[in-house]
């Protein structure tokens, strides 16, 4: 991932493009975002003049990766159900059989 860097100042101008062509001169405002295709010298020397500061951008979950997310945990709820109700019927046929084994060897008067 190419790093980014905010405007401190008022206002930074940089060039944009390459040293051997054609360079477009932009003009940031302050919190604005450098945009790609400046030098990492140039860049590296605003920084150092504290007119620009890097930029650590936190990695947000996207639509897809938010949907898999919630699919996922509606599946592992769905299974813990089942789970649960499985068990529940497991004990209620133990408990039948149990009761029909004692009625069994009961004795009739």
């Amino acid at each position: 991932m190419p790093q980014l860097y905010k405007a401190m100042a008022s206002v930074v101008k940089v060039a944009v493009g390459p040293a051997t062509g054609n360079r477009i001169a932009r003009i940031i405002r302050q919190g604005g975002i450098i945009p790609e295709g400046v030098e990492q010298a140039k860049l590296d020397q605003l920084e150092a003049l504290g007119l620009i500061e890097q930029v650590t951008i936190e990695a947000t979950p996207t639509e897809e990766e938010a949907a898999a997310a919630e699919a996922t945990a509606k599946a592992a709820a769905e299974a813990e159900a089942k789970a649960a109700a499985d068990a529940k019927a497991a004990a209620e046929a133990e408990a039948k059989a149990k009761a029909t084994a004692t009625a069994k060897s009961t004795p009739a008067k």
